[in-house]
């Protein structure tokens, strides 16, 4: 039989610690976890100053990030000091089990983003409301039997989400191989320009503040998400106002330009279709070529050919977030073949990316089934019922 409780009642949240610019360094005695390395980045900062016990966490620790990307993992890594946007969650374990807490956390997460809404403003949750949310503790044994099936079952969907992955990325580098080998069968003998010679506009999407630009509807506003493989597909979640649009100009688009994502996925890319024309974008190269000299969807495959998805990476700068400069992509060299060739080139790859598309969007989408059975075994064992609270 379970009882409600709340949050409070079975743990205790500790905040990190709030840095200035200056006490974060390059190097030093202890990694400082932000955010971004809880979830995905490599980039560490570094301190030497010495804490009080709270401040930091070690292997083992349940933690949860509370701003922005949000959520709850056990720390697996060395001794670091925890950034103020974490917890860390010390638990009272002679009534709930951490592993058990960890799972409420991921079911729970659900439900914080289904009260947050889908807008698109970053989420974040309170300490103070999180301490009051409330739980379902059944008993401790019962408890560990339940964080025992979550394992198992969670361990067989890891194996199912982990094949499928590497599908993609087998479907992923044949799909490489065989624009490679396009590339290869057809520019022999071509001639090579810097890339500023052969294009009437390179310049920068939009990379100011996002926070308080987005509405729900307007222009649509493209981002680095919408571009993937020489295609681009706008989801309809992002938009701005047309006052936006007008004081940033420059980052208008027009038809048949080129997108190159300039930071995350670099040398992604795709053109502008019409119905995209005026609408604007945020941080990514906008590249408007020589009508007649230079096709856009020409030099959009070629960018998404391995050989300059490579070249373009090495351009990368910025240890914090790697990212491209318009001034060191306008020199790289492209080779540039008759008008006919380039079109060859553009059916072929054409081709290629879309039969890659369909095998792609049926693994992704036995990734999001995947990922909607974790939540569903989730709120089974985790969501009260009249038996389990009567």
């Amino acid at each position: 039989m379970s009882k409600k409780v709340t949050l409070a009642d079975v743990c205790t949240l500790r905040n990190g610690r709030a840095y200035k610019k200056p006490e974060l360094l390059s190097e030093g005695k202890y990694p400082v976890l932000r955010v971004g390395n809880f979830f995905t980045s490599d980039n560490w900062y570094y301190s030497d100053l010495e804490l009080d016990d709270t401040k930091y966490c070690d292997t083992g620790d349940l933690l949860y990030a509370w701003s922005a990307s949000f959520g709850a993992r056990i720390w697996d890594g060395e001794k670091v000091i925890y950034h103020y946007h974490i917890w860390r969650v010390d638990v009272e374990t002679e009534i709930i089990d951490k592993k058990f807490l960890f799972y409420w956390f991921e079911f729970d997460k659900e439900k914080i983003k289904k009260e947050s809404g889908t807008g698109t403003t970053m989420m974040h949750v309170s300490k103070g409301s999180m301490e009051k949310r409330e739980l379902w503790l059944p008993s401790l044994a019962e408890q560990q039997r339940i964080v025992a099936k979550l394992d198992a079952a969670f361990a067989e969907i890891d194996r199912a989400a982990a094949l499928t992955e590497a599908k993609l990325t087998e479907a992923q580098n044949l799909l490489d191989a065989s624009v490679a080998k396009i590339f290869d069968d057809n520019l022999t003998g071509a001639e090579h320009f810097f890339l500023n010679d052969v294009v009437t506009r390179l310049t920068n999407g939009y990379v100011g503040a996002t926070k308080n630009i987005y509405q729900d509807k307007g222009i649509p506003y493209l981002l680095a998400r919408h571009v993937r493989n020489n295609t681009l597909t706008f989801d309809g979640k992002t938009f701005v106002s047309s006052e936006f649009n007008s004081k940033n100009k420059k980052s208008i688009l027009k038809q048949d330009d080129v997108l190159l994502v300039q930071s995350g996925h670099i040398g992604h890319t795709a053109v502008v279709p019409k119905e995209h024309e005026g609408h604007n974008c945020h941080a990514m190269i906008v590249i408007t070529t020589v009508k007649n000299a230079l096709s856009g969807e020409y030099l959009s495959a070629l960018f998404n050919s391995c050989d300059y998805k490579v070249k373009l990476l090495s351009l990368r700068t910025g240890s914090t977030v790697p990212h491209l400069n318009c001034g060191d992509v306008k020199k790289v060299r492209i080779p540039i073949p008759n008008k006919d060739t380039q079109e060859r080139i553009i059916s072929l790859t054409k081709s290629a990316t879309a039969s890659f598309a369909k095998i792609d969007a049926l693994l992704s989408f036995k990734l999001v089934q995947l990922n909607k059975l974790r939540g569903a075994i989730l709120a089974t064992e985790l969501q009260p019922t009249q038996s389990k609270t009567a």
